[in-house]
C-alpha cells in the first residue's frame, strides 16, 4: 500500500503530466465529496485542482485553473 505522502506526491505528478506544467502541492484542504469520496482542493500559486478520492484511492482530477474545467 502507498504510504500517505507518496500518494499526494504521484497525485501531484499525475497533474504535472496532465497540464504538461510542473505542479508541486502547497496547500492541501478537505472539502464535502460526498459518503463514498474524501474531497480535496489542493493548489499552488495561481493553479488550483479538485481531487476526489474513492475507497480504492484512486484519484480524479478537476481543474479551476482560469476558471475553466478541463
Amino acid at each position: 500500500m502507498m504510504s500517505h505522502s507518496a500518494m499526494w506526491n504521484q497525485i501531484a505528478l499525475q497533474i504535472s503530466q496532465a497540464t504538461g506544467q510542473p505542479f508541486q502541492i502547497g496547500h492541501r484542504r478537505s472539502v464535502g465529496g460526498g459518503s463514498v469520496n474524501q474531497a480535496y482542493v489542493v493548489s499552488e500559486e495561481e493553479r488550483a485542482y479538485f481531487v476526489k478520492l474513492n475507497q480504492a484511492k484512486t484519484a480524479k482530477l478537476r481543474s479551476r485553473c482560469s476558471g475553466r474545467n478541463e
